[in-house]
This record gives structure tokens, sequence and C-alpha cells, in this order.
């Protein structure tokens, strides 16, 4: 479990770095490593996922307001003792990571920065936001991007892309995108506004 509450808002709180149990659930074992404590508390952990071929594997989607530690993915390959951070997009908050079943593409979704693609299990990482007209937007007036992959096909992946609220933003749904090629090229699907003008706080697609 990674604890923290990344969603953005002033009553939000930090959490206490990765609880780990190996006996269902029944007890619990705090790894705090870098994302507790400090000035502010610590670190917000939006996601958590486990290697599916090898369960010493972990990566966690960070977002902190700690001045000692950068938001990004981390990846751990002691089943969460130890961090290290992999996934640097200009220093936004991660939100989404995602393995495919092989474990061999994972994915991430970053605050401003659109979707990331690592191929070596996390280790290290690349923009896959498409180019031209089949690109996902990214920049300056875009912020939190939630994002899923289809159970049944790892290259299929939505994205929904959010606007900032701030600098006279609205805060709304940019768009909801589509790639089946695994992020070669994306595809602004024909949706409602499902997050409203909270989509910096309550964009969620599953």
């Amino acid at each position: 479990v990674g604890t923290g509450e990344e969603n953005n808002s002033g009553d939000s709180y930090y959490g206490a770095g990765i609880l780990k149990s190996t006996d269902g659930g029944n007890t619990w074992t705090n790894y705090p490593g870098p994302f507790a404590g400090g000035a502010n508390g610590g670190a917000r952990i939006g996601g958590l996922v486990v290697h599916p071929k090898n369960s010493n594997v972990l990566l966690a989607a960070v977002g902190c307001c700690n001045p000692t530690l950068t938001s990004g993915v981390y990846r751990s390959a002691d089943g969460g003792q130890t961090w290290t951070l992999t996934g640097n997009a200009n220093n936004s908050q991660a939100y989404n990571v995602i393995f495919d079943s092989t474990g061999a593409n994972a994915y991430a979704s970053f605050d401003g920065n659109g979707v990331y693609n690592s191929t070596d299990g996390g280790v290290t990482w690349s923009a896959d936001n498409g180019t031209g007209a089949n690109a996902l937007p990214t920049g300056g007036d875009t912020e939190r991007v939630a994002l899923a992959m289809d159970p049944n096909a790892s290259t299929t992946l939505y994205a929904g892309v959010a606007i900032t609220p701030f600098n006279g933003g609205s805060g709304e749904l940019y768009g909801l995108y589509k790639t089946t090629n695994g992020g070669t090229s994306w595809t602004l699907l024909t949706n409602a506004d499902y997050c409203l003008s909270q989509c910096w706080y309550d964009n969620v697609i599953a």
C-alpha cells in the first residue's frame, strides 16, 4: 500500500511511506523510505504497482511537498525497503503507474507532461505522447493526467488530461485520449466532461 492523498486539495494529507503485508493483510510493516517525514511531513503516493514476474520490484507514482524529495516515479528492487527516483518529467508529480502483464513495459502519467514509457522494468523512462495531430496535449495549460490500460490489450491505454485551474485555466477536462499502439499516436475520444471543473482533483479513469 502506498500512503498519502495525491489529490492537490488543501485538505489532502501526506502519507507514511509504504505499508507491506506478507500474510494476506493480517499484519503490516511500514517502510517509510524517502517518503515520510521532512519539513512538510512527507510525500503522497498516488499509484503503486508490483512487477508481475518479480514481486521484489515495485514502482511508485509520487507527488511531494517535501523540499528534500523530488516528485516522479520511484523504483524499488528489494520489496519496498529502498527506493530510487527513475522517472523524472521536469520534477512533476506522477499520478498513475502501470505494468503490462509481462512486466516488459511500464507506463506512468505526469502532471503537465503526459505519459511516459519504460521498456526495462522502470529503470529508465521516455516521453510517450505521440507527435503532430496525434499527440497527447502537454505543457503549461495541462495538469493532472489519469491513465488506465485495457486489461485485454496492453498497448491500448486511455489518458484523461486536465486543464490547469491556475493562471486563468478552467480546471475542466482537456480531453479523454486513447492509444492502441502503446503511445506512438493518440486519438481524442468524443466524451462528456466527466470531472466538470475539478479535473485537477477528481480525475480518475479505469
